[in-house]
Parts: structure tokens; C-alpha cells; sequence
């Protein structure tokens, strides 16, 4: 069994995840390699990094920083096309492990500091390439281990903008283009080593309330400045007096003396660094009236500084909600295939060129275009709207990917259409749900315009 910050040598490791091979020291794979595939895995990996080694002539330069952020390199041999580095780009903790095991010295033991997540990686180098990952659990790391490994990557964050013990009100951010993976420039990556903000808030309940206080102490301000002086004394501090249930953590004021209920979200991180919010805390922000989120962001805890920005409720109005947590329950039909349903035949499965999850893709037999794909659901179902959402989500996620992918191929691709047919009225033929992408170019067809209105032919122009 794995123990966070406890010793292991090679062999050891080699016992742990493939204890059914032949170990060889100073040589092989467990023997001698940084990067290890764990056997009957897809994308599971352990490092096995020793601080200041070189391979020809190329030394690594690794380290940690006090937030748990490693600079890591793989082989020299590798480049940014290799398969290795596409996987490791791609790299999913919620599905897939990377494991850190970790030394400073080659006489000794290697450290197991628990499971990695991606960050980024730098795009303009290769041979080696240069990633950064945050240390999933550094929290839980004794001070006596992290002691061992810490390195000076950059100075982080300092909000000396702001004074001492103050709260600054900024506009709301632009929305950010949806997190991709190509990574950024040798001086950004070099520039600082910025730690996974989303992953520590969450293991941080001390920062949440501090972050309450802050907002407290400003609304006490803010409504004093605006003559309110006897509301800013009716102030509730409502999470520290009846806990989390009511839904908001701070019960203020308008000027004119109608309540405003306040839910504070604090981070370290940046202004669009995301954020946790239980399922009751989203259906809280519809119910109440005058609700508002004030996000604090680069919060400083030895200052007690910060900034942030307030956007009433219901949540879901400016934000994009992840599914994090699940309530799990059997479906009604969880028959997986049936007899007769092309879809289900094993045969025809031969063909799946991506999968994720519960769905698969296939290329279209028929293409209305080249590079027509089916999005096919792995459980059987008639047709989409007995998909669950899960598949759906995850229908979303699989088109998401092979789209980039065929622009990424194909420059002459410059739009999409995407459909599924319901019912036999509707055109479907198999009764086995499916969503069709069909990449579109210019002057593919003479006249584009209403695109799938096009179902029926004379309702297609308007």
C-alpha cells in the first residue's frame, strides 16, 4: 500500500504496480526509466524523478515550489508529437494517475508524493519537453518532506497593490475562451510557477472564512460611506452564527434598507480561477432574492488583501457549472446491447477511432462530407432523448475533441453542422441513438444558407 511521504526504491515501486514482472536493477523499464506506463492501464504513468541528473548532455532543471507546483521534463528524446507527450497533455486526473515519486540525492530513496494534475506545458520547446503539475495532495505532505524538495522556481504572487487589510471592488472579468491545452511561451513558463488555485481553495476552508470576514468588514464600510450608519450595524455574519444552511454567508444591507444576501467565494488564484459550489448553494442563488456572489480573488493572507467583483443570482446565468459530485442510481434500461441493433454488434464496433467514456466515434459509411462522424452511445437507446445526461455530457466532451482534431488536420474545414435524427418521421433508420458531425467547407454546397432547416427542403431558405 502507498503512504504519502514514506521511501521506496525501484523495486519497490516495481512490486507496487507491476508486480507481475521480472525487475532488473539498472536496467529495463522499472530499472532505469523517469517515465513508467503502468501495465493494463490506458493513461496511468509514475514518475520516478531524481532532482539534478543529466542524460548526455542535457541536465534537468526540476523542482517545487512552496504551493506544490513541480517543474518536470521528460526524456530528451521526446518531442512534443510524441505519443507519450500527447497523452500527458491530455492528462485527466479525474479518470487517469500520474504518480510522483521523487529524490534529491541518487543515494537515497524516492519520496512518494501522491498523484499529479496538469497544468501547462511550454509549446516552443522540445527535446526535452517542460511541463508543470500541481501536487494533488501537497497539503497533506508533512513539512519535514516538503522541506526536502522545495526549490526557489520565482517568487509567487504579492498583491502589494493593495493596502494592508483591504477589500477592492473591480469589474466583472471578461469571459475567458474555455480552458485549452496548448500550452504557453518559454518566458511565461518560466515566468512563474502559478499552483492549481482550484484544487487548494478546495482543501482550504480556513481561506473561505477569511475571505468572509474581508467582504464583512467591507460592506460595514461600504454602507457607512453611503450614510447608512445604523444598517451597518444590523450586519449578519450569517455562516458564523447558523452554519451553511441558509444558502449565503453574509446578511447586508442596501442603502434604502432592503437586505442583500451575500455568498463569498475566496481564492488565491487569479480573477478567473475556478470555484466550488455545492448543489444546494446553486439552487439557493434562484430562490433568493437580492442575492449576489462576491468572488474574492489574488486574496493575500499575511496582508488580508484582496480583490473582487459581485454578480447577482442565479448562478448559472454567468457561470459555466461542471458536475463534479454524482448521486448514483441504476438506470431503468441499463441493458447494454441487444440482438439485431447494428450499433450493438461487436463487429461494427471494430470500427471506433475515439471513445470517452460512455460514448464512442465512428466515421459515417455514408458521408455527406469527408470527415462525417456518428457519436454513438455505448448502452443501448433508441434515440436521444432517452440518453441520460451523463452520455449527453459526454457526447458534448467526444465532439468537442474530434472537432478539434479535424480543424486542426484540415484547414479547408470552416464550420460544422450536428444533428441527430428522432423517430422514424424524422429520418432515423437505426434505432440506436447517434449524433452526426459533418465538417463543412466552402462551396460544398451552393447555397448553405438555413443549414438544417434544410430537413425540409422547401423551408430552407428564408
Amino acid at each position: 500500500m502507498l503512504v504519502q511521504g514514506e521511501l521506496y526504491n525501484r523495486e519497490e515501486i516495481h512490486g507496487i504496480f507491476s508486480p507481475d514482472t521480472d525487475f532488473t536493477p539498472q536496467a529495463g523499464t522499472w530499472g532505469l526509466h523517469g517515465i513508467v506506463k503502468i501495465p493494463n492501464t490506458q493513461k496511468d504513468f509514475v514518475f520516478i524523478v531524481t532532482y539534478g541528473q543529466s542524460q548526455g548532455d542535457h541536465v534537468f532543471d526540476e523542482g517545487i515550489t512552496i504551493n506544490g507546483v513541480l517543474s518536470w521534463q521528460s526524456q530528451p528524446r521526446h518531442r512534443l508529437n510524441s505519443p507519450i507527450i500527447t497523452q500527458l497533455i491530455d492528462h485527466n486526473e479525474n479518470i487517469n494517475n500520474i504518480y510522483l515519486f521523487i529524490r534529491a540525492n541518487p543515494r537515497e530513496k524516492y519520496s512518494f508524493l501522491g498523484p499529479l494534475k496538469y497544468i501547462t506545458h511550454d509549446y516552443t520547446r522540445e527535446n526535452p519537453v517542460y511541463f508543470q503539475w500541481q501536487l494533488l495532495d501537497w497539503n497533506e505532505i508533512g513539512e519535514n518532506v516538503k522541506g526536502k524538495f522545495i526549490s526557489d522556481l520565482n517568487a509567487d504572487y504579492q498583491n502589494d497593490e493593495v493596502p494592508r487589510d483591504t477589500l477592492l471592488e473591480t469589474q466583472v472579468p471578461d469571459t475567458p475562451s474555455r480552458r485549452s491545452r496548448t500550452g504557453v511561451t518559454t518566458s511565461r513558463f518560466r515566468q512563474r510557477k502559478t499552483p492549481d488555485y482550484e484544487q487548494i481553495d478546495r482543501a482550504n476552508r480556513k481561506i473561505g472564512k477569511l475571505g468572509e470576514k474581508l467582504v464583512f468588514e467591507y460592506e460595514k464600510k461600504r454602507l457607512i460611506d453611503e450614510g447608512a450608519v445604523e444598517l451597518s450595524e444590523k450586519i449578519e455574519h450569517t455562516s458564523v452564527i447558523v452554519g451553511d444552511g441558509p444558502g449565503y454567508d453574509i446578511k447586508s444591507f442596501n442603502a434604502d434598507g432592503s437586505f442583500r444576501y451575500i455568498e463569498v467565494k475566496t481564492t488565491g488564484g487569479g480573477i478567473n480561477t475556478g470555484f466550488f459550489m455545492s448543489r444546494s448553494e446553486v439552487l439557493k442563488s434562484r430562490e433568493i432574492e437580492n442575492y449576489h456572489l462576491y468572488r474574492v480573488y489574488n486574496y493575500d493572507a499575511d496582508a488580508n488583501t484582496g480583490r473582487f467583483y459581485k454578480i447577482p443570482g442565479p448562478i448559472e446565468k454567468s457561470f459555466e457549472l461542471t458536475p463534479d459530485n454524482y448521486v448514483v442510481r441504476l438506470l431503468e434500461n441499463s441493458i447494454d446491447t441487444i440482438e439485431d441493433c447494428i450499433f450493438c454488434d461487436q463487429s461494427f464496433r471494430n470500427r471506433i477511432f475515439a471513445d470517452y467514456v460512455t460514448v464512442f466515434a465512428i466515421k459515417d459509411k455514408y458521408p455527406v462530407t469527408e470527415g462525417h462522424t456518428l457519436i454513438i452511445p455505448y448502452r443501448h437507446c433508441s434515440d436521444y432523448f432517452e440518453m441520460t445526461i451523463t452520455e449527453k455530457q459526454h457526447v458534448d466532451e467526444l465532439i468537442s475533441q474530434i472537432k478539434m482534431n479535424i480543424t486542426s488536420e484540415d484547414e479547408s474545414v470552416v464550420g460544422f453542422n450536428i444533428g441527430m435524427n428522432s423517430g422514424e418521421s424524422a429520418g432515423q433508420t437505426v434505432m440506436h441513438s447517434h449524433i452526426h458531425l459533418i465538417p463543412r467547407r466552402e462551396g460544398d454546397t451552393p447555397e448553405p444558407r438555413g443549414g438544417v432547416r434544410g430537413v425540409i427542403p422547401n423551408k430552407m431558405d428564408y
